[in-house]
């Protein structure tokens, strides 16, 4: 077989391999999409600021990818609450807030290994390909400097 003819084969299995069936558009509607929802409302809540997240790549039509983000979702949700809050009076801390509003925007992306970078209002969430992700305190530590 040419180098042109197994480049081609190769291309149609990876355009197969991201391409999104049934179970997974499902996954997104009745799973990811409420947990991406509950975490903005979370965020909201605590922060008193709202967070838009985008999704680069077609990788994130596939369950197994969407199932990583939602992992992430839920951490930020469990987390933000308690980040906002004095861990003494339990009272909102303004600088804890203001903190967390500096991220407007969280881009969540694949990578090889999970990583956090903050740049201009943007959290870039890269999501490893061994699983792991970039939580809710990896992201806080490039933020609240």
């Amino acid at each position: 077989m040419t180098m042109m003819k197994k480049m081609m084969a190769l291309s149609f299995l990876l355009s197969l391999s991201v391409f999104a069936g049934k179970e997974d558009r499902e996954y997104k509607k009745n799973e990811l999409d409420p947990a991406v929802k509950a975490m903005q409302e979370a965020y909201k809540a605590a922060s008193g600021c709202e967070i838009k997240v985008e999704f680069e790549g077609k990788e994130f039509e596939l369950k197994d990818h969407m199932a990583q983000v939602k992992f992430m979702m839920e951490n930020i949700k469990d987390s933000v609450g308690t980040y906002c809050k004095d861990s003494t009076t339990q009272k909102p801390d303004a600088d804890s807030q203001k903190a967390v509003c500096k991220m407007k925007t969280l881009k969540v992306k694949m990578g090889a290994d999970a990583a956090f970078e903050f740049k201009d209002s943007t959290g870039i969430a890269t999501m490893g390909t061994s699983g792991g992700y970039a939580g809710f305190d990896m992201m806080m530590t490039k933020i609240d400097l």
